[in-house]
């Protein structure tokens, strides 16, 4: 049970890292495509928060 939690943080951490290095190439560059990139981040760190403490499915 521990195991799941486990990879869903370093998922999370991951997601983060990919998120700041886009944030901070937005700035440089600020066009549409990367804001979607970060929208679908924010998007996928809410959706692993949400998945932690759910039930297996089945």
């Amino acid at each position: 049970m521990l195991l799941p939690v486990v990879a869903l943080v370093v998922v999370a951490v991951m997601i983060l890292t990919f998120s700041a290095l886009s944030h901070r190439f937005l700035i440089a560059s600020s066009s549409l495509p990367h804001r979607f990139l970060i929208a679908a981040d924010s998007v996928a760190i809410v959706g692993l928060a949400s998945s932690v403490g759910a039930p297996a499915p089945g």
